[in-house]
């Protein structure tokens, strides 16, 4: 008995291969689509297996080994969609951003939010954070329409110095900083 693979190539030649090509590929393309960073990713029942890596960006090391990054997994932090993966281009008032730093024991992580007029200091993080962190990044003010529209940089930095929530930051403070992300704010 013939195999498949050679009667689609007699009967249609170049484009069964073309075409099966193509299928593998949409099939891989969806299912990479689908999986959620750090999970295993099987295609094609088994054919290829690996475990998908979480959607990090460039990690940003400084001279005393101090790295930071954010993972360009953003959510929503709106009480209808809590944990929702939102579009950059249509971001909310509030968003959950997360990230990773290592070797910043004796220093400050913070969240930072530029409105392209000021860095403002996002709360939480803190102080003793050497490993994931997760946080709250507010992209202007709640009920102000004056900020539907803007384009807002986040970043996360280490700093060696204490900041309050919504302290504007002094650049010179800035021991290492993250991958920056843009978000445009909708609603």
């Amino acid at each position: 008995m013939p195999d498949i693979g050679s009667l689609l190539l007699k009967k249609y030649g170049i484009y069964a291969i073309i075409g099966v090509i193509i299928f593998a590929s949409a099939v891989w393309y969806l299912t990479q689509l689908s999986a959620a960073p750090g999970t295993e990713v099987s295609v094609l029942w088994g054919f290829v297996k690996y475990t998908k890596g979480s959607s990090k960006l460039s990690d940003h090391t400084d001279a005393n080994n101090r790295s930071i990054k954010l993972y360009d997994y953003i959510t929503s932090f709106d009480s209808d969609s809590i944990g929702t993966m939102i579009n950059k281009k249509y971001a909310p008032f509030q968003v959950r951003v997360k990230g990773e730093v290592s070797n910043a024991m004796d220093s400050y992580v913070y969240l930072v939010v530029n409105d392209n007029d000021r860095e403002w200091v996002q709360p939480g993080l803190g102080e003793h954070i050497d490993s994931e962190f997760s946080g709250i990044c507010s992209l202007g003010a709640k009920d102000n329409i004056a900020f539907l529209g803007r384009t807002y940089t986040v970043s996360a930095v280490i700093t060696n110095k204490k900041y309050q929530e919504f302290e504007v930051l002094d650049r010179s403070t800035v021991l290492a900083q993250s991958n920056k992300i843009e978000l445009i704010r909708i609603h």
